[in-house]
């Protein structure tokens, strides 16, 4: 069973991977025999260039490649297995169903194909998968090793619940996402997300707007679809995480540090961390700041330490007045 999105359940198809051991134990002349009869089993007519992929194995077979080219084929199914490898192309095809996957894998093209489910299983492995331009509404487990996935133009709804900390960047432009996981803020701050052309919603828009890591890239058209309010100065802003007491007694002394160079900046910053706080969907307390310091207990301790400390606070300034 798929992930489940908005309450829609999707299945995924039965497939295995190539551990079982009579794929591993296969002859060459049973590669051969299988791969015969897929291309003899052509519908005429559907242009289909079958002799050109039994060429294309039969030659990665015989050399042990590692890297497998079937790519714009016109192919409409794959034979049943493949030669080993570890970086496969299928992309550019009219391919529909999954043939057996290596579990050796690093590298897999799917863009440019007919996909309207992904196996519930990827090889484990995987570094690199593109699944651009199919009908994909929904994406399977990823695997743990992940560092690049490119998802451009399907219909997705959602990124999958959870993601591989190991993902550098991801591409869903074009899709149908509304919503973002939670799971983007276990990822580097180096990672980039690309979600151009989605319908995400309002609170999504200054959840993403507002977040500090990952680097995640929207349409810059969908700006207008946000009220933006002019950012509050570094008195007012601060409030949001003061308690009244907080408020009142270091009024005076915030009111003298937004006139401090790099202050305007800093001021910028706290605005866009407190738009998270208007979304339904927020990483763990704290999490922004985990790069600030190990010492640091809260939001509130963090800013009363800032008010007391020149140095600190110019660092701050340095530090997050550039977001």
């Amino acid at each position: 069973m798929g992930l489940n999105c908005f309450g829609i359940s999707f299945s995924s198809p039965n497939i295995t991977l190539d551990s079982d051991p009579t794929h591993q134990k296969l002859s060459k002349s049973g590669y051969h025999a299988i791969w015969k009869e897929w291309k003899e089993n052509a519908v005429p007519g559907e242009g289909e260039q079958r002799g050109i992929a039994v060429e294309r194995m039969k030659y990665c077979l015989k050399k042990n490649l590692t890297e497998l080219n079937l790519n714009n084929l016109g192919l409409r199914s794959l034979p049943d297995i493949l030669p080993p490898c570890t970086k496969l192309d299928i992309s550019d095809n009219q391919l529909s169903q999954f043939p057996t996957l290596s579990t050796d894998l690093v590298t897999l093209n799917l863009a440019n194909n007919q996909w309207a489910e992904l196996p519930n299983k990827l090889p484990p492995y995987l570094k690199s998968l593109n699944v651009q331009n199919g009908q994909l509404f929904e994406l399977p487990e990823l695997p743990n090793m992940l560092e690049f996935l490119h998802a451009d133009n399907n219909q997705l709804h959602c990124l999958p619940e959870k993601l591989p900390t190991s993902l550098r960047l991801i591409t869903a432009s074009n899709n149908q996402i509304t919503q973002l996981p939670e799971a983007i803020f276990g990822l580097f701050s180096d990672s980039k997300i690309v979600l151009k052309n989605n319908p995400l919603t309002k609170k999504t828009y200054y959840f993403a707007y507002g977040s500090i890591v990952p680097n995640i890239s929207l349409s810059p058209s969908c700006l207008t679809k946000i009220e933006y309010l002019p950012p509050k100065p570094l008195s007012e802003i601060v409030k949001v995480w003061l308690t009244p007491e907080q408020q009142k007694s270091l009024e005076s002394k915030w009111l003298e540090i937004e006139q401090e160079p790099g202050a305007k900046e800093f001021s910028k910053f706290l605005n866009q961390l407190a738009n998270i706080k208007k979304s339904s969907i927020r990483p763990k307390p704290n999490l922004f700041l985990r790069e600030l310091s190990p010492k640091i207990g809260g939001m509130d301790s963090w800013l009363y330490d800032l008010v007391n400390s020149y140095p600190l606070r110019q660092k701050a300034f340095l530090d997050y007045g550039h977001f």
